[in-house]
């Protein structure tokens, strides 16, 4: 990043993703994730996955939704978002399958207090 004086963090980083993705650089947005001097948190990860499913990037979005998933299981809009990747982009059998996963997760939370 530019060197003005200012550290950048990782909230720097997700706007930039964010930004790239918003303007459908998704693979500069990559770019800048895996270059990060920092290892990159789930809010960076999720400005790319957003991104991915504005501009129809089933691929990356997929691959970006997994590692989403993996790293936290216990937030379903991930789940939801890859969901809908799934249905809209790739194949619908799929997407309903991550539904059923989510389900069954949530069956196993539930009275877990």
């Amino acid at each position: 990043m530019l060197n003005v004086g200012i550290r950048s963090e990782l909230d720097h980083y997700a706007c930039m993703v964010d930004l790239l993705g918003c303007a459908g650089w998704l693979e500069e947005a990559e770019h800048l994730i895996i270059s990060m001097p920092i290892i990159p948190d789930i809010a960076v990860w999720d400005a790319l996955h957003g991104a991915c499913r504005v501009h129809a990037n089933a691929e990356m979005g997929r691959t970006v939704g997994n590692l989403l998933i993996q790293s936290d299981k216990i937030h379903d809009g991930r789940n939801v978002l890859l969901s809908n990747i799934y249905t809209e982009f790739i194949k619908g059998e799929d997407g309903e399958e991550v539904r059923t996963m989510r389900k069954k997760k949530n069956k196993a939370f539930q009275g877990v207090v």
